[in-house]
């Protein structure tokens, strides 16, 4: 929408006229990207400081226009809310000038679990504002700084905050802040004196080894975190080895690591078997985009075999594993002697990997007498033809269990024949709720059919069923 200035104050009017909805529940306020400027804030500020208890979640992500005084205006209202428990500030360009009045309404706030500053082009002044306040915010839970420029000093900043009574669970500050190995230092440092965070993401940050080992380091000891991201911080094979090194063993409250895309490969892979293999509570686990080799997939099935509790596992764009790196997995944890399931994964993502024709077979063999596998994925450039399709069709006339298959292309090649025999499969199975072939050369042959499947099967799906 393109509300304005103008149409904002008209809302706002409206709103103050109106009373509470009927519900009596707080409203969630939508403005984003809607070219509001300072009068505009200012009357959402003013609604605001008239009636505390009216709003529950503000957006105003894109409204660059709001310059120093309409966020000073806008902040005043926010801090004598007492229902707002969210607000999105993304994408407004504020830079570290209008955070003062951000931080200012922080302080004391009952209600803000949750604030979105993500690319507003703040730097490590912003950072310092926001790291004075952050002890003061009883009920601030959730900071997203994804995409500024906080540079390792910002990182040291907000580090000191983690270790001085901040009550964050959530803070985000990747995507390109630019913190360096030294400011990944500085942050376990602070997490070696905070007890409450439990999701940390540092993604596109080159953190490098040191940087990683550190927290590793932080990890042994901290009691809460659940979720670090490390998506793109080259920290290549060394770090990936000494952050496992550091927590193999442990009994750590991490639930979901992510290695995507950090230029980690085979010289890794008996570390991370090692870690799988003591069966640490980890249940997520991201390794796509990386460099592995099909030798890998050895140490690391060895360490899913003995794994009770990883669910989710992505190899995802791992193109030099190939057809083999897929036996190597299939025979070492998805297939035992007897033919049946060994490790306990329920997702598997397997796109872009060039696992050819042979690949899906060793799938297929395996999806016959898996009982656990819900969701597999292996969509674009695998190359699976006509012959792989056909293999996977019939393991799902086997496969009872099943819940998702994901063969969109391109790069697949599947013709009318793989795709007629795969919609065949669909229609038979008793499990498989989503069958994906789009982008395919045979997916117009049963695109109308293979629709109508889907919506017939999602309709009737028990509530509560989990899709991908």
């Amino acid at each position: 929408s393109n509300l304005g200035d103008e149409g904002v104050a008209r809302l706002t009017s409206l709103l103050s006229s109106s009373g509470p909805p009927p519900s009596g529940a707080p409203r969630d306020l939508m403005l984003g990207r809607n070219k509001i400027g300072d009068a505009g804030a200012a009357a959402l500020g003013a609604y605001l400081s008239a009636h505390p208890g009216a709003v529950r979640y503000l957006d105003l992500d894109g409204n660059h226009d709001v310059k120093q005084r309409g966020v000073r205006a806008l902040m005043e209202g926010v801090a004598s809310c007492t229902a707002l428990e969210a607000l999105v500030l993304a994408f407004m360009r504020l830079g570290d000038g209008a955070v003062e009045h951000v931080a200012a309404a922080l302080r004391g706030h009952a209600s803000l679990r949750a604030l979105n500053l993500m690319h507003n082009q703040m730097g490590p002044t912003a950072a310092l504002l926001l790291a004075q306040a952050l002890p003061d915010a009883d009920s601030l839970e959730v900071l997203v700084l994804d995409g500024n420029r906080l540079s390792a000093e910002g990182a040291e900043y907000i580090a000191e905050a983690l270790g001085a009574g901040s009550r964050l669970r959530v803070l985000k500050m990747g995507v390109f802040n630019g913190i360096g190995t030294d400011g990944a230092v500085a942050l376990a440092e602070g997490l070696a004196r905070n007890t409450h965070l439990e999701h940390l993401d540092l993604t596109s940050n080159e953190i490098g080894r040191r940087g990683s080992e550190a927290l590793g380091e932080a990890l042994r000891a901290h009691p809460a975190l659940q979720v670090l991201g490390l998506q793109e911080t080259a920290i290549r094979s060394a770090g990936t080895i000494a952050l496992l090194e550091q927590i193999t063993g442990l009994d750590a409250p991490l639930r979901s690591l992510d290695l995507r895309a950090t230029k980690t490969d085979t010289e890794a892979a008996y570390a991370i078997g090692a870690y799988l293999g003591a069966d640490p509570r980890l249940q997520q686990l991201d390794l796509g985009h990386n460099g592995f080799h099909p030798v890998a997939m050895g140490p690391i099935a060895d360490g899913l075999a003995r794994n009770t509790h990883l669910r989710h596992l992505v190899l995802s764009g791992n193109i030099k594993l190939g057809g083999d790196g897929v036996r190597r997995l299939v025979q070492g944890a998805l297939l035992n002697a007897t033919g049946e399931a060994v490790s306990g994964l329920e997702v598997l993502e397997l796109a872009h990997m060039k696992v050819g024709a042979d690949g899906a077979k060793h799938l297929a063999a395996a999806l016959v007498n898996n009982t656990r596998l819900r969701h597999v994925v292996l969509r674009e450039y695998n190359d699976i033809g006509d012959e792989g399709a056909e293999a996977l069709a019939e393991a799902l006339r086997h496969n009872v269990h099943l819940r998702s298959l994901d063969l969109a292309g391109p790069g697949n090649n599947i013709s009318a024949n793989g795709t007629r025999a795969l919609l065949a499969a669909f229609q038979a199975s008793p499990s498989l709720v989503l069958l994906e072939l789009e982008a395919n050369p045979g997916y117009s042959a049963v695109a109308t059919d293979l629709r109508a499947l889907r919506e017939a099967r999602k309709a009737a799906a028990a509530p509560g069923t989990r899709e991908m």
